[in-house]
C-alpha cells in the first residue's frame, strides 16, 4: 500500500488509504477511511456534473502508466478495471 501510495503521490485526483499499521496482522490489512464517491455510482456523480466516462478514462490511464512504469499490478487495478 505505501508503495502505491508513493507511486500516485503525484497524481492528486487518486487517492491510496493509508494502512492502520497498529490494526494490521499478518492476514488482515486495516485501511484509514476515505469519504468520496465510489467509480461505480454513476448517478452520484453524474449529479455532481461529472463526465463518468471521462473519468474512467482518466483513472485508467494513470493505473496504466504506473503499472507500466512500477511493474506490478494489486487488486485494487483489477476492481476499478472490472469493478
Amino acid at each position: 500500500m505505501e508503495k502505491m501510495a508513493a507511486a500516485f503521490s503525484d497524481t492528486p485526483d487518486i487517492i491510496i488509504p493509508k494502512p492502520e499499521k497498529h490494526l494490521c496482522s499478518k492476514n488482515i490489512i486495516v485501511m484509514e477511511k476515505i469519504s468520496g464517491i465510489k467509480l461505480t455510482d454513476e448517478a452520484s456523480l453524474t449529479t455532481l456534473g461529472i463526465d463518468v466516462a471521462e473519468l474512467l478514462k482518466r483513472v485508467l490511464k494513470s493505473f496504466l502508466k504506473k503499472l507500466l512504469k512500477m511493474e506490478f499490478i494489486t487488486a485494487i487495478y483489477i476492481w476499478v478495471i472490472l469493478g
